[in-house]
């Protein structure tokens, strides 16, 4: 007898793309798909396995919760130390962005590129896009030394708001803000994750530097916004932790996967 969480396991580990023969749109015929064999041990060895998954499973979904949980932790802060931006209901002066910041959109991609990381291709050339799928490569050089914002201003990353640090080159019309010396880029990044980009531009194809340059922020003391910087710090490290664990939890699944399945 067949449990059909063990089926799903099973599917979840099978490379179906072995029997696409399409040149173009991958494609799984019935006929072979009835040809797959797989291992069907007893019922109570397959219900163990499924455990067993399982509780992985589990233990990734709540270390991806507790990621969730420090997010909302930072943001109560955020608001418990500047209270709504939009309000502004503790009467600090209101900048522009661009009054403050340094901003320019990133260009055509470097020559120079390389996309392993190693100790001399150290700087990542950074592009619209989420985490990693933003970034293009990297080269020997940078173009923004200082810690930065980046806003993604096209397509599905559009608004997606990121600090770098150490060092990159912006490309493909990314937003990069680099903070003056009254703000700090902790507080930065909160206040422009914030924005309505939907009301700002987001409807068309892409932002631009005038759109961003034109926003509003409260700009609170300085040594307030360090000290904010600081909080978040410490989540960030516990975040990071956390991350490790899971990327830890997620290979180990795919070691079981691989050991029932392969």
């Amino acid at each position: 007898m067949l449990e059909s969480k063990y089926l799903y396991y099973f599917c979840l580990n099978y490379d179906f793309n072995r029997h696409n023969k399409a040149v173009t749109i991958p494609s799984l015929t019935k006929v072979d798909l009835l040809k797959i064999e797989m291992l069907l041990p007893p019922k109570s060895t397959q219900l163990a396995i499924v455990a067993e998954l399982d509780k992985l499973n589990e233990m990734i979904r709540l270390k991806k919760q507790q990621l969730e949980d420090y997010d909302q932790l930072a943001q109560s802060i955020f608001y418990e130390m500047f209270g709504d931006p939009v309000e502004n209901e503790k009467g600090w002066e209101v900048k522009k962005l661009g009054e403050i910041c340094t901003i320019f959109a990133g260009g055509d991609k470097p020559n120079d590129i390389k996309q392993i990381l190693d100790k001399d291709y150290k700087y990542p050339v950074i592009a619209n896009g989420d985490g990693s799928k933003g970034v293009l490569g990297y080269t020997k050089n940078c173009k923004v030394k200082e810690d930065a914002v980046t806003i993604g201003a096209r397509g599905a990353s559009i608004g997606n708001c990121r600090i770098v640090k150490n060092g990159f080159t912006p490309a493909v019309r990314l937003l990069t803000l680099i903070p003056g010396v009254f703000l700090n880029c902790s507080y930065l990044f909160y206040i422009v994750k914030g924005l309505d980009y939907k009301q700002n531009g987001a409807g068309q194809a892409q932002l631009t530097v005038p759109n961003i340059k034109i926003e509003t922020l409260p700009l609170p003391p300085l040594p307030l916004q360090q000290q904010f910087a600081a909080r978040i710090e410490a989540i960030e490290q516990q975040k990071q932790q956390v991350k490790d664990t899971i990327k830890d939890l997620e290979n180990l699944l795919a070691s079981r996967m691989q050991y029932w399945f392969d």
